[in-house]
């Protein structure tokens, strides 16, 4: 008998643990962002802005610090450069349905490729317990950078 209940616990947890790989909102209590480019793409050296609206149902606390731009490649999304460098440590708040404003520089020296920003100053104000991919979470879509010398570049027979 006791068996028959172990056996169905460990079940019914594998079950559970199984459905959390297919989705990072299992329990209430996620971070929930909507995080929206006012563009599809840039040019190398321009500035990218970010609507970020918080879906949950709690506030959510973050700090405009820091913006980490990544760059994909084959072996996955890698970080480029060094990050926004030091500021003021300020801690908001965003209210359920608020939406703040963020911007990133994206250096001149970019290479043409698809990138996304990382928004690691967002922080759930209960603990996040399944986060199967948190870091998906607080990122943009992917966009594209152009190079915005590419049109001379061609006029000249360069690449």
């Amino acid at each position: 008998m006791k068996r028959g209940i172990v056996r169905t616990a460990l079940a019914f947890a594998a079950a559970v643990m199984l459905a959390a790989c297919g989705s990072d909102e299992i329990f209430l209590g996620v971070l929930q962002l909507q995080i929206t480019p006012d563009r599809e793409a840039y040019t190398a050296g321009s500035t990218a802005t970010f609507a970020i609206k918080n879906l949950g149902t709690a506030a959510v606390q973050y700090s405009q610090c820091e913006r980490v731009l990544q760059r994909q490649t084959s072996a996955g999304w890698v970080r480029v450069g060094s990050g926004d460098g030091a500021c003021a440590l300020v801690i908001h708040q965003l209210a359920p349905g608020g939406t703040v404003q963020m911007a990133a520089e994206l250096p001149a020296t970019l290479v043409p490729g698809t990138y996304r920003v990382y928004f690691p100053g967002f922080l759930y104000a209960q603990p996040d317990h399944i986060s199967v991919d948190l870091e998906t979470r607080k990122s943009s879509p992917p966009f594209q950078v152009t190079d915005p010398n590419w049109r001379e570049a061609a006029r000249h027979g360069g690449g």
